[in-house]
């Protein structure tokens, strides 16, 4: 998973310039939000709204487990540093998905064979 979260990491500058153009659809970022009271953190998918400067600004995509007073849909600003992939959808293709692919060999066949589908040769 490491590797994953480096190689998002690493191709965050094209996920930018993807976003700026426009050059797909329903664009998400993974994000490591901080649980409080512990070292820990929780790694969410947030809807995006926009990029400013060092910000990614968007909305949670999915119910978090440890982060109250958060919900989904939640509005949250994350520094590119809190950043462990990415994604969107072009041509009815997933790109970026880092950690979902490596996530393929540990969830449900039925459920990893469609999203071997969907994803992009290429994250």
């Amino acid at each position: 998973m490491g590797a994953a979260i480096d190689a998002a990491r690493g191709s965050l500058e094209r996920f930018r310039g993807d976003f700026r153009e426009r050059r797909g659809e329903r664009f998400v970022v993974k994000v490591a939000i901080p649980i409080e009271g512990t070292n820990g953190r929780e790694h969410i998918w947030m809807n995006l709204d926009a990029i400013e400067g060092d910000s990614f600004v968007g909305r949670l995509a999915n119910e978090p487990q440890r982060l109250a007073p958060l919900v989904k849909g939640s509005p949250y600003r994350a520094g590119s540093a809190m950043i462990s992939d990415w994604g969107y959808v072009r041509d009815g293709r997933m790109y970026g998905n880092y950690t979902t692919r490596v996530m393929l060999k540990r969830i449900p066949a039925q459920q990893a064979e469609g999203l071997r589908k969907v994803l992009s040769p290429q994250p």
